[in-house]
């Protein structure tokens, strides 16, 4: 290739079954043939263990299952399988590739590096001229969070693939420059914080306090909020950021400041579900008798709705992702299999047959059931208690799960649906990526009732739904819709004056006198 030069990095990660068991901890995949390959990065599992500090490059291993990890990855093998069963794109068959990220910045590198590998090798090869490489994968639906999504894009920037996250907020993965072939199938921080603002000013609450978890997405989103709430005359008291590793001193400290600013009547918390039920316990026998404004992050959190008593802490309004009737994809995860051609479902169906005849917290159980990599990828029978009403409850709190990342799938398909009509779809696998994010980026369809675009930054027209916590008898439930924020009018929606009236109630006990 005369100056030319090619490197070749080869990735012993992803091996056959025989050979995995010999590293249980390599990473392993759920896939299905197609002419079109999409890959999929999914947090089901929430961490990954470390025994000791690695001193050479190592298999990670993963523990902790996260359910709701696994409900995403159901719902992009729904909507795949759905748009197959179209004829929305002619014959062509979309097959997957799909990862498991152990919610880890190193394990979804890994796996991306895999996914970008060639077509026809092993390995990954940076060529001269980039726009002759043809990827395994013509896409990407993923990830979660936002920190791991940045490190997965700046990957993928290089071949221009498409990456559609599901979750990730973070504004700066608005930025074009930075994350050229980076979109998301919900709004960004930016027109959260934006309504969290027009909320507090229209409710007149002006003293404010704040906590956020620190990372990226929390202090993006309290920076922002903080500089969109300022111009408002709403005055920040105190901004507190909560480390990964959450001690009883760190609880006790943003308990004692609570405690202090007895002019603070409202607080907004970009925080984990773990943290405000752990925050909420430690004010237990206390009335507080606050304003929480809680963030997509943990306002339908079932974990912490479920603590008793919640109404002597205060009221909580929460924002949430809109999403759209369930009813279908409901029906699909009562009848999913579970088999050996999915190790994730494989995996989830022996921990529920190990959690079987556990008497205390049967999410915990499963969650934290000890298994042999081994053992399970040996075995060949299936597993058919799928307890399909754990998984059920473990979405109905988070109804916008399945919808974001189905979405994602709608839109890449939709892509490849509109470069089909120009006729380059006469051999699909040499489609290249660069071409199919061209065409994402100017969809626009119509997806369970609602007109669907992406802006220039790659985010789409869907707005949040507004609710608002209720207690009866000691026991809360997050079921009362208030509004919707319509990001393209940049306003409230109230489905009715008694809605709208439901907010502006709590004036009277939590207003405070302007600076």
């Amino acid at each position: 290739m005369g100056s030319c030069w090619v490197l070749c990095i080869c990735f012993a990660l992803f091996l056959s079954r025989a050979e995995s068991c010999q590293n249980p901890g390599d990473l392993i995949k759920a896939s299905s043939p197609g002419d079109i390959i999409i890959g999929g990065l999914f947090s089901i599992h929430t961490n990954v263990k470390y025994s000791h500090l690695p001193r050479r490059p190592e298999a990670l291993v993963c523990e902790g299952f996260n359910t709701v990890g696994l409900i995403r990855m159901i719902s992009m093998i729904h909507a795949i399988e759905e748009i197959n069963n179209s004829t929305l794109l002619n014959g062509i068959k979309l097959g997957y590739d799909i990862y498991d990220t152990c919610t880890d910045v190193t394990t979804a590198v890994q796996a991306t590096m895999e996914l970008i590998t060639s077509s026809s090798e092993s390995c990954v090869e940076p060529h001269c001229k980039n726009t002759d490489f043809v990827p395994k994968v013509k896409a990407v639906v993923g990830c979660e969070y936002s920190e791991i999504s940045i490190a997965v894009a700046r990957v993928l920037n290089i071949q221009l693939i498409p990456q559609i996250s599901y979750a990730s907020s973070a504004e700066m993965l608005s930025d074009k420059r930075r994350f050229p072939a980076f979109l998301r199938s919900i709004p960004s921080d930016k027109h959260q914080t934006k309504a969290m603002v027009k909320l507090v000013n229209m409710s007149g609450w002006n003293w404010i306090g704040t906590i956020a978890i620190d990372d990226i997405y929390g202090r993006s989103a309290i920076e922002l909020f903080i500089s969109q709430a300022t111009p408002m005359g709403i005055c920040v008291d105190f901004k507190e950021f909560i480390p990964p590793v959450i001690s009883d001193t760190i609880i006790n400290n943003i308990i004692e400041i609570i405690r202090k600013e007895k002019r603070v009547k409202v607080i907004v918390a970009f925080a984990s579900p773990s943290f405000m039920k752990k925050l909420f316990q430690a004010f237990e026998g206390e009335i507080l008798d606050k304003i929480w404004i809680a963030s997509d992050s943990w306002s339908t959190s079932s974990e912490v709705s479920a603590l008793p008593n919640l109404n002597n802490v205060g009221k909580v309004i929460g924002f949430t992702f809109q999403s759209e009737n369930p009813a279908s994809f409901y029906e699909y995860l009562k009848n999913v299999k579970i088999n050996a051609e999915n190790i994730f479902l494989k995996e989830y169906g022996a921990r529920v047959s190990g959690c079987s005849h556990h008497t205390g917290d049967f999410d915990s159980c499963v969650s934290n059931y000890t298994l042999d990599l081994c053992s399970l990828l040996e075995k060949k029978q299936e597993i058919q208690d799928t307890k399909e009403e754990f998984l059920l409850r473990n979405i109905r709190p988070y109804p916008a799960i399945f919808f974001n990342t189905q979405l994602a799938v709608q839109a890449i398909a939709q892509g490849i649906h509109d470069l089909c009509k120009d006729g380059k779809c006469h051999n699909p696998k040499v489609i290249s990526p660069w071409e199919l994010l061209d065409a994402v980026k100017k969809v626009a369809f119509t997806y369970e009732g609602k007109e669907v675009h992406f802006d220039p930054n790659g985010d789409p027209n869907i707005g949040y739904n507004i609710v608002m916590w209720k207690t009866d008898n000691g026991t809360t439930e997050v079921q009362n819709l208030v509004a919707q924020y319509d990001v393209d009018r940049d306003d409230f929606v109230f489905p009715d004056f008694t809605k709208k009236q439901a907010i502006l109630d709590l004036q009277a006990s939590q207003r405070t006198t302007k600076m």
